[in-house]
């Protein structure tokens, strides 16, 4: 009786084994370092439109922020930066609840 070559059953499902071990050390690991790359450039789109549009405001404004709005009013500087962003909707003070903001919410503490 002659043998042919070939691997065993016993050698396949051991190397299937290692393999699977060493897959599920390193793809967890490798999504995480994925998913830190595309949060970094997200990041970085955001900050940069941001920028851009600080930097045109300033131009419109001789080159400074300084004095740009007369009060404290978030509203004012919501009203210079509108016109360079892109954006869904604006939520205006006070009428935002249900719209814009959830009606309800949970302190840390998870009490309501």
């Amino acid at each position: 009786m002659r043998k042919e070559p070939g691997f065993t059953l016993a050698e396949v499902l051991l190397t299937l084994t290692v393999v699977g071990i060493i897959a599920s050390l390193t793809i967890p690991s490798m999504i995480q370092n994925t998913q830190n790359q595309e949060l970094k450039a997200a990041f970085k789109a955001a900050y940069s439109i941001i920028d851009q549009a600080t930097r045109r405001i300033r131009m419109d404004n001789t080159g400074t922020l300084k004095g740009m709005c007369t009060t404290n009013d978030n509203e004012c500087l919501k009203n210079k930066f509108l016109p360079y962003l892109n954006y869904i909707k604006t939520c205006n003070d006070g009428v935002s609840a249900g719209n814009c903001w959830s009606t309800t919410f949970k302190y840390l503490d998870n009490t309501s």
